[in-house]
């Protein structure tokens, strides 16, 4: 069986279109909090330990990492974004959800 690819063009968020990323996230499955921030370089997560990583746009709410990681936001019934799922390797569709600003702190 032979696939078909349709042409895409990738995404170009802007800072402002990149700030509605930003917050914090948690997710249940890992017992752990994420940081999306934007910065210089465009959009980084930083993990619990620390660590962080930065993420290039692919297409309209996916991201994708140098370490092979892929995120897609999802958004809520009035297109705020309300959470992610991430991809890495065999590991697929972990979820975390965004948190309110006041159980943030």
């Amino acid at each position: 069986m032979r696939g078909t690819f349709e042409r895409y063009t990738p995404a170009a968020p802007t800072s402002a279109e990149l700030q509605e990323y930003a917050g914090t996230y948690y997710s249940d499955e890992l017992d752990a909090p994420f940081v999306g921030s934007v910065r210089e370089r465009g959009l980084v997560v930083t993990l619990a330990s620390g660590d962080e990583t930065p993420f290039t746009p692919t297409v309209r709410d996916a991201f994708a990492s140098a370490t092979q990681l892929a995120v897609m936001f999802v958004r809520d019934a009035n297109r705020r974004v309300s959470g992610f799922t991430v991809n890495a390797g065999r590991v697929r569709g972990i979820a975390a959800r965004r948190r309110a600003a006041a159980a943030a702190r």
